[in-house]
Protein backbone atom coordinates (compact mmCIF):
# COMPACT_ATOMS: atom_id res chain seq x y z
CA UNK A 1 0.00 0.00 0.00
CA UNK A 2 2.71 2.49 0.94
CA UNK A 3 1.63 6.03 1.74
CA UNK A 4 -2.14 6.22 1.26
CA UNK A 5 -3.39 9.08 -0.93
CA UNK A 6 -6.86 9.50 0.56
CA UNK A 7 -7.73 8.79 4.18
CA UNK A 8 -10.89 9.21 6.23
CA UNK A 9 -10.53 9.09 10.04
CA UNK A 10 -13.37 9.02 12.55
CA UNK A 11 -11.60 11.39 15.00
CA UNK A 12 -13.66 14.52 15.59
CA UNK A 13 -16.91 12.64 14.95
CA UNK A 14 -16.12 11.16 18.35
CA UNK A 15 -13.95 12.79 20.99
CA UNK A 16 -13.15 11.06 24.26
CA UNK A 17 -10.36 13.48 25.23
CA UNK A 18 -11.82 16.97 25.20
CA UNK A 19 -15.47 15.88 24.92
CA UNK A 20 -17.71 12.99 25.88
CA UNK A 21 -18.65 11.49 22.50
CA UNK A 22 -17.53 7.86 22.32
CA UNK A 23 -16.49 5.81 19.30
CA UNK A 24 -19.35 3.35 19.31
CA UNK A 25 -20.17 0.73 16.70
CA UNK A 26 -23.25 2.76 15.76
CA UNK A 27 -21.18 5.89 15.18
CA UNK A 28 -18.61 3.94 13.13
CA UNK A 29 -21.36 2.51 10.94
CA UNK A 30 -22.84 5.96 10.38
CA UNK A 31 -19.43 7.19 9.25
CA UNK A 32 -18.88 4.16 7.01
CA UNK A 33 -22.25 4.65 5.32
CA UNK A 34 -21.62 8.37 4.75
CA UNK A 35 -18.13 7.89 3.31
CA UNK A 36 -19.45 5.13 1.04
CA UNK A 37 -22.14 7.61 -0.07
CA UNK A 38 -19.50 10.12 -1.19
CA UNK A 39 -18.76 7.79 -4.10
CA UNK A 40 -22.06 8.77 -5.72
CA UNK A 41 -20.64 12.31 -5.98
CA UNK A 42 -17.30 11.06 -7.30
CA UNK A 43 -15.30 11.47 -4.08
CA UNK A 44 -13.38 8.28 -3.39
CA UNK A 45 -11.52 7.45 -0.18
CA UNK A 46 -8.87 4.75 -0.05
CA UNK A 47 -8.63 4.26 3.73
CA UNK A 48 -11.38 4.12 6.33
CA UNK A 49 -9.69 4.46 9.72
CA UNK A 50 -11.06 4.02 13.22
CA UNK A 51 -9.27 6.52 15.42
CA UNK A 52 -8.67 6.54 19.17
CA UNK A 53 -10.40 4.37 21.76
CA UNK A 54 -11.72 1.59 19.53
CA UNK A 55 -9.89 -0.89 21.81
CA UNK A 56 -10.86 -2.31 25.19
CA UNK A 57 -8.87 -0.44 27.87
CA UNK A 58 -8.54 -3.53 30.07
CA UNK A 59 -7.98 -6.19 27.40
CA UNK A 60 -5.66 -4.31 25.07
CA UNK A 61 -5.26 -3.87 21.35
CA UNK A 62 -6.58 -7.22 20.17
CA UNK A 63 -10.11 -6.50 21.43
CA UNK A 64 -12.78 -3.92 20.60
CA UNK A 65 -14.20 -1.89 23.48
CA UNK A 66 -16.79 -4.15 25.11
CA UNK A 67 -18.94 -1.18 26.18
CA UNK A 68 -19.43 0.11 22.64
CA UNK A 69 -19.05 -2.81 20.21
CA UNK A 70 -21.22 -5.91 19.77
CA UNK A 71 -19.62 -6.98 16.51
CA UNK A 72 -16.08 -8.39 16.83
CA UNK A 73 -13.55 -5.94 15.41
CA UNK A 74 -12.34 -8.45 12.83
CA UNK A 75 -15.88 -8.84 11.47
CA UNK A 76 -16.46 -5.09 11.27
CA UNK A 77 -13.18 -4.50 9.45
CA UNK A 78 -14.08 -7.32 7.06
CA UNK A 79 -17.18 -5.29 6.16
CA UNK A 80 -14.95 -2.27 5.60
CA UNK A 81 -12.84 -4.32 3.15
CA UNK A 82 -15.92 -5.68 1.39
CA UNK A 83 -16.99 -2.08 0.66
CA UNK A 84 -13.66 -1.48 -1.05
CA UNK A 85 -11.89 0.47 1.71
CA UNK A 86 -8.55 -0.31 3.31
CA UNK A 87 -8.97 -0.55 7.11
CA UNK A 88 -6.94 1.74 9.36
CA UNK A 89 -6.48 1.76 13.15
CA UNK A 90 -5.09 4.19 15.73
CA UNK A 91 -2.61 3.03 18.37
CA UNK A 92 -1.43 4.77 21.51
CA UNK A 93 2.29 4.11 21.07
CA UNK A 94 3.06 3.80 24.78
CA UNK A 95 -0.30 2.49 25.92
CA UNK A 96 -1.74 5.70 27.35
CA UNK A 97 -5.45 5.34 28.20
CA UNK A 98 -5.10 1.59 28.80
CA UNK A 99 -4.90 -0.29 32.10
CA UNK A 100 -4.13 -3.89 31.18
CA UNK A 101 -3.21 -5.98 34.25
CA UNK A 102 -0.84 -8.19 32.26
CA UNK A 103 1.25 -5.12 31.35
CA UNK A 104 1.86 -4.06 34.95
CA UNK A 105 5.59 -4.77 34.83
CA UNK A 106 5.93 -2.18 32.05
CA UNK A 107 3.96 0.58 33.79
CA UNK A 108 6.06 3.74 33.83
CA UNK A 109 6.74 5.85 36.88
CA UNK A 110 4.05 8.31 35.76
CA UNK A 111 1.48 5.46 36.08
CA UNK A 112 0.04 6.46 32.72
CA UNK A 113 2.34 5.22 29.98
CA UNK A 114 3.96 1.83 29.47
CA UNK A 115 7.67 1.43 28.86
CA UNK A 116 8.93 -0.04 25.61
CA UNK A 117 12.20 -0.90 27.34
CA UNK A 118 11.15 -3.18 30.23
CA UNK A 119 8.35 -5.65 30.81
CA UNK A 120 5.81 -7.19 28.42
CA UNK A 121 4.31 -4.08 26.76
CA UNK A 122 6.63 -3.90 23.75
CA UNK A 123 5.94 -7.51 22.79
CA UNK A 124 2.19 -7.04 23.38
CA UNK A 125 2.22 -4.01 21.07
CA UNK A 126 4.10 -5.90 18.36
CA UNK A 127 1.76 -8.89 18.64
CA UNK A 128 -1.27 -6.59 18.36
CA UNK A 129 0.09 -4.86 15.25
CA UNK A 130 0.76 -8.17 13.53
CA UNK A 131 -2.66 -9.47 14.59
CA UNK A 132 -4.38 -6.38 13.13
CA UNK A 133 -2.44 -6.73 9.87
CA UNK A 134 -2.64 -10.48 9.35
CA UNK A 135 -6.01 -11.32 10.94
CA UNK A 136 -8.03 -8.12 10.42
CA UNK A 137 -6.53 -6.89 7.16
CA UNK A 138 -5.44 -3.52 8.60
CA UNK A 139 -2.97 -1.75 6.33
CA UNK A 140 -2.93 1.81 7.72
CA UNK A 141 -1.54 2.31 11.23
CA UNK A 142 -1.49 5.67 13.02
CA UNK A 143 0.80 5.92 16.05
CA UNK A 144 -0.08 8.62 18.57
CA UNK A 145 0.68 9.58 22.18
CA UNK A 146 4.29 8.47 21.89
CA UNK A 147 6.28 8.91 25.08
CA UNK A 148 9.33 6.97 24.02
CA UNK A 149 11.30 7.85 27.13
CA UNK A 150 8.71 6.31 29.46
CA UNK A 151 10.64 4.34 32.07
CA UNK A 152 9.60 1.96 34.83
CA UNK A 153 9.80 2.78 38.53
CA UNK A 154 13.28 2.25 39.88
CA UNK A 155 15.08 2.39 36.52
CA UNK A 156 18.34 4.30 36.75
CA UNK A 157 18.53 5.69 33.22
CA UNK A 158 18.80 9.33 32.24
CA UNK A 159 15.82 10.74 30.27
CA UNK A 160 18.05 10.93 27.16
CA UNK A 161 19.11 7.30 27.49
CA UNK A 162 15.52 6.14 28.12
CA UNK A 163 14.31 8.04 25.04
CA UNK A 164 17.07 6.54 22.90
CA UNK A 165 16.31 2.99 24.05
CA UNK A 166 12.53 3.45 23.69
CA UNK A 167 12.94 4.85 20.19
CA UNK A 168 15.21 1.98 19.19
CA UNK A 169 12.69 -0.58 20.44
CA UNK A 170 9.82 1.17 18.66
CA UNK A 171 11.79 1.25 15.40
CA UNK A 172 12.49 -2.47 15.67
CA UNK A 173 8.80 -3.24 16.24
CA UNK A 174 7.47 -1.31 13.26
CA UNK A 175 10.32 -2.41 10.98
CA UNK A 176 9.48 -6.04 11.68
CA UNK A 177 5.84 -5.23 10.95
CA UNK A 178 6.84 -3.79 7.58
CA UNK A 179 9.00 -6.82 6.83
CA UNK A 180 6.08 -9.16 7.53
CA UNK A 181 3.48 -6.97 5.77
CA UNK A 182 5.31 -4.79 3.20
CA UNK A 183 2.24 -2.94 1.95
CA UNK A 184 1.40 -1.16 5.23
CA UNK A 185 1.11 2.62 5.58
CA UNK A 186 2.65 3.85 8.85
CA UNK A 187 1.85 7.32 10.19
CA UNK A 188 3.57 9.05 13.10
CA UNK A 189 1.09 11.42 14.73
CA UNK A 190 2.19 12.96 18.06
CA UNK A 191 5.08 12.57 20.47
CA UNK A 192 7.92 11.76 18.10
CA UNK A 193 9.60 15.11 18.65
CA UNK A 194 11.61 15.18 21.87
CA UNK A 195 9.68 18.19 23.17
CA UNK A 196 6.87 20.52 22.12
CA UNK A 197 8.56 23.91 22.58
CA UNK A 198 8.51 24.56 18.83
CA UNK A 199 4.72 24.92 18.95
CA UNK A 200 5.13 28.35 20.60
CA UNK A 201 5.38 31.25 18.20
CA UNK A 202 8.84 32.76 18.47
CA UNK A 203 10.67 29.63 19.61
CA UNK A 204 14.05 29.93 17.86
CA UNK A 205 14.68 26.26 17.04
CA UNK A 206 13.18 23.71 14.66
CA UNK A 207 11.39 20.70 16.18
CA UNK A 208 13.71 18.26 17.99
CA UNK A 209 13.01 15.49 15.49
CA UNK A 210 15.35 13.01 13.81
CA UNK A 211 14.63 12.88 10.04
CA UNK A 212 15.82 9.26 10.11
CA UNK A 213 12.28 8.46 11.31
CA UNK A 214 11.43 8.58 7.61
CA UNK A 215 12.86 5.04 7.54
CA UNK A 216 10.01 4.08 9.85
CA UNK A 217 7.04 6.20 8.82
CA UNK A 218 5.48 6.95 5.46
CA UNK A 219 4.11 10.18 6.92
CA UNK A 220 5.10 12.29 9.91
CA UNK A 221 2.21 14.46 11.01
CA UNK A 222 2.31 18.12 11.93
CA UNK A 223 0.14 17.53 14.98
CA UNK A 224 -3.42 17.91 16.18
CA UNK A 225 -5.67 20.90 15.45
CA UNK A 226 -4.86 23.88 17.64
CA UNK A 227 -5.72 27.53 17.78
CA UNK A 228 -2.43 29.16 16.83
CA UNK A 229 -0.66 32.08 18.50
CA UNK A 230 -1.59 34.42 15.63
CA UNK A 231 -4.87 36.20 16.50
CA UNK A 232 -7.67 36.03 13.94
CA UNK A 233 -11.29 37.14 13.81
CA UNK A 234 -12.46 33.53 13.26
CA UNK A 235 -11.22 30.41 15.05
CA UNK A 236 -11.23 28.27 11.89
CA UNK A 237 -8.69 30.57 10.26
CA UNK A 238 -6.46 30.26 13.33
CA UNK A 239 -6.64 26.46 13.02
CA UNK A 240 -5.51 26.65 9.39
CA UNK A 241 -2.65 29.01 10.18
CA UNK A 242 -1.46 26.74 12.99
CA UNK A 243 -1.39 23.79 10.57
CA UNK A 244 0.49 25.88 7.99
CA UNK A 245 3.17 26.84 10.50
CA UNK A 246 3.44 23.31 11.92
CA UNK A 247 4.05 21.84 8.46
CA UNK A 248 6.65 24.54 7.74
CA UNK A 249 8.46 23.71 10.99
CA UNK A 250 8.64 20.01 10.13
CA UNK A 251 10.08 20.94 6.75
CA UNK A 252 12.69 23.05 8.53
CA UNK A 253 13.56 19.94 10.56
CA UNK A 254 14.34 18.05 7.34
CA UNK A 255 11.03 16.37 6.46
CA UNK A 256 10.10 16.70 2.74
CA UNK A 257 6.74 18.26 1.96
CA UNK A 258 5.36 15.03 0.50
CA UNK A 259 6.11 13.17 3.75
CA UNK A 260 4.35 15.69 6.04
CA UNK A 261 0.79 14.84 7.01
CA UNK A 262 -1.77 16.54 9.21
CA UNK A 263 -5.16 15.88 10.81
CA UNK A 264 -6.93 16.65 7.53
CA UNK A 265 -10.09 18.61 7.09
CA UNK A 266 -11.77 18.45 10.47
CA UNK A 267 -15.55 18.75 10.63
CA UNK A 268 -17.93 18.11 13.46
CA UNK A 269 -19.64 19.28 16.62
CA UNK A 270 -17.11 18.08 19.18
CA UNK A 271 -14.50 19.93 21.19
CA UNK A 272 -11.62 18.59 19.10
CA UNK A 273 -13.43 19.88 16.00
CA UNK A 274 -13.88 23.29 17.67
CA UNK A 275 -17.64 22.82 17.26
CA UNK A 276 -17.17 24.19 13.75
CA UNK A 277 -19.53 21.92 11.83
CA UNK A 278 -18.34 22.47 8.25
CA UNK A 279 -17.62 26.21 8.60
CA UNK A 280 -14.48 27.15 6.69
CA UNK A 281 -14.00 23.60 5.43
CA UNK A 282 -13.07 24.51 1.84
CA UNK A 283 -10.25 26.77 3.03
CA UNK A 284 -8.92 23.96 5.25
CA UNK A 285 -9.26 21.53 2.32
CA UNK A 286 -7.26 23.69 -0.07
CA UNK A 287 -4.61 24.47 2.55
CA UNK A 288 -4.03 20.76 3.16
CA UNK A 289 -3.76 19.99 -0.57
CA UNK A 290 -1.53 22.99 -1.22
CA UNK A 291 1.11 22.13 1.41
CA UNK A 292 2.52 19.40 -0.79
CA UNK A 293 1.66 16.20 1.09
CA UNK A 294 0.07 14.79 -2.10
CA UNK A 295 -2.70 13.43 0.07
CA UNK A 296 -6.29 14.24 0.92
CA UNK A 297 -7.38 13.47 4.47
CA UNK A 298 -10.75 13.95 6.18
CA UNK A 299 -11.54 13.72 9.87
CA UNK A 300 -14.77 14.11 11.77
CA UNK A 301 -18.46 13.79 11.02
CA UNK A 302 -18.93 12.85 7.34
CA UNK A 303 -22.73 13.01 7.61
CA UNK A 304 -22.55 16.83 7.67
CA UNK A 305 -21.55 17.24 4.03
CA UNK A 306 -24.22 18.00 1.47
CA UNK A 307 -23.86 16.43 -2.00
CA UNK A 308 -22.95 19.80 -3.52
CA UNK A 309 -20.17 20.22 -0.94
CA UNK A 310 -18.84 16.75 -1.69
CA UNK A 311 -18.71 17.58 -5.41
CA UNK A 312 -16.83 20.82 -4.73
CA UNK A 313 -14.29 18.94 -2.61
CA UNK A 314 -13.96 16.37 -5.40
CA UNK A 315 -13.41 19.04 -8.06
CA UNK A 316 -10.74 20.89 -6.12
CA UNK A 317 -8.96 17.66 -5.21
CA UNK A 318 -8.87 16.83 -8.93
CA UNK A 319 -6.85 20.00 -9.65
CA UNK A 320 -4.07 18.83 -7.36
CA UNK A 321 -4.29 15.18 -8.41
CA UNK A 322 -3.63 16.28 -11.96
CA UNK A 323 -0.54 18.15 -10.78
CA UNK A 324 0.70 15.15 -8.79
CA UNK A 325 0.22 12.88 -11.82
CA UNK A 326 2.36 15.30 -13.81
CA UNK A 327 5.05 14.99 -11.12
CA UNK A 328 4.85 18.72 -10.40
CA UNK A 329 6.63 19.60 -7.17
CA UNK A 330 5.56 21.93 -4.35
CA UNK A 331 7.66 24.70 -2.85
CA UNK A 332 7.08 27.22 -0.11
CA UNK A 333 6.43 30.82 -1.16
CA UNK A 334 6.83 33.72 1.23
CA UNK A 335 9.17 36.02 3.15
CA UNK A 336 9.53 33.76 6.20
CA UNK A 337 7.92 31.66 8.91
CA UNK A 338 4.12 31.49 8.58
CA UNK A 339 2.31 33.84 11.01
CA UNK A 340 5.61 35.55 11.81
CA UNK A 341 5.90 36.85 8.26
CA UNK A 342 2.74 38.72 7.15
CA UNK A 343 1.90 36.34 4.30
CA UNK A 344 2.92 32.92 3.02
CA UNK A 345 1.90 30.25 0.57
CA UNK A 346 2.83 27.25 -1.54
CA UNK A 347 3.27 26.82 -5.29
CA UNK A 348 2.66 23.45 -6.91
CA UNK A 349 4.13 23.47 -10.40
CA UNK A 350 4.99 26.78 -12.03
CA UNK A 351 3.77 29.56 -14.25
CA UNK A 352 2.78 27.38 -17.22
CA UNK A 353 0.98 24.78 -15.11
CA UNK A 354 0.58 25.67 -11.49
CA UNK A 355 -1.58 26.11 -8.42
CA UNK A 356 -0.61 29.01 -6.18
CA UNK A 357 -2.00 29.12 -2.63
CA UNK A 358 -1.55 32.41 -0.76
CA UNK A 359 -2.76 33.52 2.66
CA UNK A 360 -2.63 36.80 4.55
CA UNK A 361 -2.20 36.11 8.27
CA UNK A 362 -2.57 39.74 9.38
CA UNK A 363 -5.33 42.30 9.90
CA UNK A 364 -3.80 44.51 7.21
CA UNK A 365 -4.12 44.22 3.42
CA UNK A 366 -1.08 42.57 1.84
CA UNK A 367 0.31 43.43 -1.58
CA UNK A 368 2.24 40.42 -2.87
CA UNK A 369 4.66 40.76 -5.78
CA UNK A 370 5.95 37.47 -7.24
CA UNK A 371 8.41 36.70 -10.00
CA UNK A 372 7.08 33.75 -12.05
CA UNK A 373 9.08 32.89 -15.15
CA UNK A 374 6.95 32.28 -18.28
CA UNK A 375 3.79 33.65 -16.66
CA UNK A 376 1.08 34.46 -19.18
CA UNK A 377 -2.26 33.53 -17.60
CA UNK A 378 -3.67 33.50 -14.07
CA UNK A 379 -7.12 33.44 -12.52
CA UNK A 380 -8.56 33.15 -9.02
CA UNK A 381 -10.03 29.66 -8.57
CA UNK A 382 -11.14 30.19 -4.98
CA UNK A 383 -10.97 32.85 -2.30
CA UNK A 384 -12.75 33.38 0.97
CA UNK A 385 -14.58 36.60 1.63
CA UNK A 386 -17.02 38.50 -0.54
CA UNK A 387 -14.37 40.21 -2.65
CA UNK A 388 -12.18 38.39 -5.18
CA UNK A 389 -8.53 39.42 -4.85
CA UNK A 390 -7.38 41.58 -7.76
CA UNK A 391 -4.58 40.15 -9.92
CA UNK A 392 -2.19 42.15 -12.06
CA UNK A 393 -0.03 40.34 -14.63
CA UNK A 394 2.97 41.48 -16.60
CA UNK A 395 5.95 39.70 -18.08
CA UNK A 396 7.16 37.10 -15.54
CA UNK A 397 5.38 38.97 -12.75
CA UNK A 398 2.20 38.52 -10.70
CA UNK A 399 0.85 41.03 -8.21
CA UNK A 400 -1.96 40.13 -5.80
CA UNK A 401 -3.76 42.12 -3.13
CA UNK A 402 -5.17 40.08 -0.25
CA UNK A 403 -7.70 41.52 2.17
CA UNK A 404 -7.09 41.06 5.92
CA UNK A 405 -6.95 37.32 6.79
CA UNK A 406 -7.85 36.35 3.22
CA UNK A 407 -6.62 33.28 1.35
CA UNK A 408 -6.79 32.54 -2.33
CA UNK A 409 -5.97 29.73 -4.75
CA UNK A 410 -4.78 30.99 -8.13
CA UNK A 411 -4.61 28.86 -11.26
CA UNK A 412 -1.56 29.55 -13.42
CA UNK A 413 -1.14 28.70 -17.10
CA UNK A 414 -3.38 25.80 -18.09
CA UNK A 415 -5.03 25.90 -14.66
CA UNK A 416 -6.37 29.38 -15.43
CA UNK A 417 -9.06 27.64 -17.51
CA UNK A 418 -10.42 25.54 -14.65
CA UNK A 419 -13.91 26.27 -13.37
CA UNK A 420 -13.68 28.46 -10.22
CA UNK A 421 -15.34 27.10 -7.08
CA UNK A 422 -17.78 29.26 -5.14
CA UNK A 423 -17.13 29.72 -1.41
CA UNK A 424 -19.01 27.36 0.88
CA UNK A 425 -19.92 28.20 4.47
CA UNK A 426 -17.12 30.60 5.45
CA UNK A 427 -16.82 32.94 8.43
CA UNK A 428 -16.92 36.56 7.20
CA UNK A 429 -13.65 38.36 6.57
CA UNK A 430 -12.91 41.87 7.81
CA UNK A 431 -12.99 44.02 4.68
CA UNK A 432 -11.47 47.12 6.27
CA UNK A 433 -9.49 47.47 9.48
CA UNK A 434 -8.36 50.73 11.07
CA UNK A 435 -5.98 51.05 13.98
CA UNK A 436 -7.58 53.35 16.56
CA UNK A 437 -5.63 56.12 18.34
CA UNK A 438 -5.48 55.52 22.10
CA UNK A 439 -2.99 54.93 24.90
CA UNK A 440 -3.08 51.97 27.29
CA UNK A 441 -1.93 52.54 30.84
CA UNK A 442 -1.26 50.01 33.57
CA UNK A 443 -3.89 50.06 36.31
CA UNK A 444 -5.18 47.82 39.09
CA UNK A 445 -7.31 46.17 36.40
CA UNK A 446 -4.36 45.36 34.13
CA UNK A 447 -4.51 47.60 31.08
CA UNK A 448 -6.88 50.52 30.70
CA UNK A 449 -7.52 53.01 27.91
CA UNK A 450 -10.11 55.62 27.02
CA UNK A 451 -11.51 55.70 23.53
CA UNK A 452 -12.34 59.38 23.23
CA UNK A 453 -13.86 59.26 19.75
CA UNK A 454 -16.75 57.02 18.68
CA UNK A 455 -16.08 54.20 16.26
CA UNK A 456 -16.77 55.39 12.67
CA UNK A 457 -20.25 54.69 11.38
CA UNK A 458 -20.52 51.27 9.76
CA UNK A 459 -17.58 49.88 11.76
CA UNK A 460 -17.37 47.77 14.89
CA UNK A 461 -14.87 47.81 17.73
CA UNK A 462 -12.43 44.87 17.71
CA UNK A 463 -10.15 44.29 20.71
CA UNK A 464 -7.46 41.61 20.76
CA UNK A 465 -5.68 40.75 24.00
CA UNK A 466 -2.59 38.56 24.25
CA UNK A 467 -0.68 36.94 27.11
CA UNK A 468 3.09 36.52 27.24
CA UNK A 469 5.66 34.71 29.38
CA UNK A 470 8.20 37.18 30.75
CA UNK A 471 9.64 35.54 33.86
CA UNK A 472 12.76 37.31 35.17
CA UNK A 473 15.87 35.82 33.62
CA UNK A 474 13.94 33.81 31.04
CA UNK A 475 16.07 32.64 28.15
CA UNK A 476 13.46 33.68 25.59
CA UNK A 477 11.34 36.71 26.42
CA UNK A 478 7.88 37.37 25.04
CA UNK A 479 6.89 33.83 24.22
CA UNK A 480 3.12 33.37 24.12
CA UNK A 481 1.57 32.19 27.41
CA UNK A 482 -0.63 29.16 26.95
CA UNK A 483 -3.88 29.15 28.93
CA UNK A 484 -7.58 28.42 28.74
CA UNK A 485 -7.63 24.74 27.79
CA UNK A 486 -11.09 23.37 28.54
CA UNK A 487 -12.15 19.76 28.75
CA UNK A 488 -15.88 19.46 28.14
CA UNK A 489 -15.67 15.75 28.88
CA UNK A 490 -15.75 16.67 32.56
CA UNK A 491 -16.92 20.30 32.40
CA UNK A 492 -20.44 21.32 31.41
CA UNK A 493 -19.53 24.98 30.82
CA UNK A 494 -20.50 26.01 27.30
CA UNK A 495 -18.71 29.38 27.33
CA UNK A 496 -14.96 29.25 26.76
CA UNK A 497 -13.05 29.83 29.99
CA UNK A 498 -10.25 31.56 28.12
CA UNK A 499 -12.27 34.78 28.46
CA UNK A 500 -12.30 34.37 32.24
CA UNK A 501 -8.53 34.14 32.36
CA UNK A 502 -7.91 37.06 29.98
CA UNK A 503 -10.85 39.44 30.14
CA UNK A 504 -11.75 42.25 27.75
CA UNK A 505 -14.43 44.68 28.91
CA UNK A 506 -15.89 47.88 27.48
CA UNK A 507 -17.90 50.46 29.41
CA UNK A 508 -19.89 53.25 27.77
CA UNK A 509 -22.20 55.72 29.54
CA UNK A 510 -21.58 53.90 32.81
CA UNK A 511 -22.73 50.50 31.53
CA UNK A 512 -20.72 47.43 30.64
CA UNK A 513 -21.39 46.39 27.04
CA UNK A 514 -22.06 42.87 25.85
CA UNK A 515 -19.81 41.57 23.08
CA UNK A 516 -21.48 40.80 19.76
CA UNK A 517 -18.75 38.26 18.93
CA UNK A 518 -15.84 36.63 20.74
CA UNK A 519 -12.99 34.34 19.72
CA UNK A 520 -12.76 31.62 20.79
CA UNK A 521 -16.53 31.31 20.82
CA UNK A 522 -16.57 27.74 22.14
CA UNK A 523 -14.52 25.71 24.62
CA UNK A 524 -11.22 24.44 23.23
CA UNK A 525 -9.33 21.37 24.42
CA UNK A 526 -6.10 23.08 23.36
CA UNK A 527 -4.47 26.07 25.01
CA UNK A 528 -4.78 29.55 23.55
CA UNK A 529 -2.55 32.60 24.00
CA UNK A 530 -5.02 35.31 22.99
CA UNK A 531 -8.69 36.26 22.98
CA UNK A 532 -10.70 38.69 20.88
CA UNK A 533 -14.06 40.43 21.35
CA UNK A 534 -16.08 42.63 19.02
CA UNK A 535 -18.53 45.33 20.11
CA UNK A 536 -21.09 47.59 18.52
CA UNK A 537 -20.22 51.05 19.80
CA UNK A 538 -21.22 54.57 18.81
CA UNK A 539 -19.97 56.58 21.81
CA UNK A 540 -16.67 57.13 23.64
CA UNK A 541 -15.83 54.25 25.98
CA UNK A 542 -13.47 52.86 28.60
CA UNK A 543 -11.55 49.70 27.64
CA UNK A 544 -10.07 47.33 30.21
CA UNK A 545 -7.99 44.18 29.76
CA UNK A 546 -7.13 42.04 32.79
CA UNK A 547 -5.23 38.84 33.55
CA UNK A 548 -7.07 36.93 36.26
CA UNK A 549 -5.13 33.72 36.99
CA UNK A 550 -1.76 32.64 38.35
CA UNK A 551 1.06 32.60 37.48
CA UNK A 552 1.36 36.17 36.33
CA UNK A 553 1.76 37.07 32.68
CA UNK A 554 2.48 40.16 30.67
CA UNK A 555 -0.56 41.22 28.66
CA UNK A 556 -0.90 43.39 25.59
CA UNK A 557 -3.87 44.71 23.63
CA UNK A 558 -4.70 45.97 20.15
CA UNK A 559 -7.81 47.97 19.28
CA UNK A 560 -9.28 48.36 15.80
CA UNK A 561 -12.32 49.62 13.95
CA UNK A 562 -13.48 46.81 11.66
CA UNK A 563 -15.97 46.63 8.83
CA UNK A 564 -17.01 43.20 7.51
Amino acid sequence: MGAARTIYSTWGFHDELGDRVALTEELARQALKAVKGWRAQGLEMEVFALDGFWFDPELGYQHANRLHWLTPMGDFLAEVRQLGFTPGLWFSSNGAWLKVPEWQASLSRDHWHYSLIDGPFAQALEDALLHAATQWGVRCFKFDYAHLGADVEGARRTPTEAHRLGLRRFREIVQRLRERVPDVCLIGQNGFTRDQHHERLGWPHAPALDPALLEVFDLICAGDPHLGDCPTTAATRSLDLYADRSAWLLHQAGIPWHRIGDHGKLMGHTNTASYRGTTGLMRSHLAQLARGSRRDAFSGDPTLLEPSEVRSLRNTRAWFEKAWQRQLETRFIGPGEPTVAPWHGWLTGGAQNGLLYLVNSTLRPQWIDLSLVELSQATVLFSDGSQTPPLQLSEDRLQVELAPEQMTLIGLGSYAWEQPQLPQLQPPLPREVRLLPLTFETSIYGLEATLSQPVPQGYELLIIARAWDVEPGALHALLPRAFGAQNTRIDDASRPKAHQALTISVEAKGERLSAMQEVPAAPSWSDVSWVARRFSLSTPAKIRVSWNIEPRAKISAEVYAVRS
